[in-house]
């Protein structure tokens, strides 16, 4: 699958008849729901493929291809991007970092059956400071005994499995942290708990927390080696977090089009609003930033890569030097090379003289803004 193709399957934004357009992106925000019409045609499209590696059944081969097609979900609504699928990419990737064959093996499963996998790496006392978590796992005859929580989950309600980064060593240092593959289906009833984050923005974002009462897991729930999870994270992340910006700024991209959409048909002082010199510079100065943008983040997606063979199955599909071939028309970006030029006239212009800029940027902002 390609981004022209998902472009195709969510139809014109502007279609107030289309139960994938902006008004129906809309409204779904308006009740805090997710987009029921967008989850069933990614059901059907299979976007949890693009979470698989091609030796495991998937379609992700290439990071930076991988990146531009789920742009294009974020251009639409980043809430279905992120409440569809992207957790289930953050939490799958330890598992082809450092899981077992049979862990991936099911993992790959469950992800092309259109299930889901929550991350749950974040707590609310230390944030991204994964070193100070407190979930703690304790290690007994048959398992492991949960207890603690985690806090600002994606899917967490709804996710069949969780990929959970514990404390296994109350010691302070990089071995004390253990990742744990958790099927919530078998877990005892009464000692797991949940909680909803409700958010100001993205209201149909299903944020929540887990609480785990002393509850046992199997021994076979550890990934990799006790002790291993800092490492393997530190590789899984060398992907994830170089692709998600790379697909976030989809959202820029939405919102530069329809401002420009409105400037272009509102009329202030006998003329359109684009036409100010103000306004024009305003603008063009927000392509500039998303054209640098999209050049930092594409190249950083094209030249990441991971030494370590443990991790070929994400950061090893990544070529240095290659530039996939742009996404579809909809984007106001259109390939890194070509946003670095854009970046390097736009730029150079900018030194020169504010009204440069808006000369040099906005023709193109104003025909990329037709729907």
């Amino acid at each position: 699958m390609t981004a022209a193709e998902l472009e195709t399957r969510l139809g014109p934004a502007d279609d107030p008849d289309n139960p994938l357009g902006d008004r129906a992106v809309v409204a779904a925000d308006e009740r805090a729901e997710m987009l029921a019409d967008g989850e069933r045609m990614l059901d059907e499209y299979g976007l949890n493929a693009e979470f698989v590696p091609r030796s495991r059944g998937g379609r992700f081969t290439q990071a930076d291809c991988f990146a531009r097609t789920v742009r294009v979900l974020f251009r639409r609504d980043p809430v279905l991007a992120l409440g569809y699928g992207l957790s289930s990419f953050i939490g799958s990737a330890p598992i082809w970092a450092s899981g077992s064959d049979q862990q991936q093996r099911w993992v790959a499963d469950l992800l092309l059956r259109n299930d889901r996998i929550a991350a749950g790496y974040t707590e609310l006392a230390h944030g991204g400071d994964f070193t100070r978590v407190e979930l703690r796992a304790r290690s007994g005859t048959n398992g492991f005994t949960l207890s603690g929580g985690k806090q600002l989950i994606s899917n967490v309600a709804r996710a069949q499995t969780i990929t959970l980064f514990t404390r296994t060593d109350d010691r302070p240092g990089s071995r004390s942290h253990s990742h744990l593959l958790i099927d919530t289906r078998t877990l005892p009833a009464g000692r797991v708990s949940h909680s909803r984050f409700r958010t100001s923005g993205m209201r149909a974002l299903r944020l929540g927390g887990v609480e785990f009462h002393d509850c046992p897991v199997p021994a076979d729930s550890l990934v990799g080696p006790v002790g291993g999870a800092l490492e393997a994270v530190l590789g899984a992340f060398q992907v994830t977090r170089t692709v998600l910006p790379s697909m976030a700024i989809g959202v820029l991209d939405s919102q530069l089009r329809l401002t420009i959409a409105f400037a272009a048909h509102r009329h202030l002082y006998g003329a359109p609003v684009i036409d100010l010199p103000r306004v024009r510079s305003l603008l063009a100065g927000a392509y500039l930033d998303l054209l640098i943008c999209d050049s930092l983040v594409s190249r950083r997606v094209v030249a990441g890569r991971s030494s370590s063979a443990a991790h070929r199955p994400y950061t090893g599909s990544v070529r240095p030097g290659h530039n996939s071939r742009p996404g579809a028309r909809a984007s106001l970006t259109s390939g890194s090379r070509v946003s670095q030029a854009r970046s390097r006239q736009v730029a150079g212009s900018r030194s020169i003289h504010p009204k440069r800029v808006s000369q040099a940027g906005i023709r193109g902002l104003r025909n990329s803004a037709r729907w």
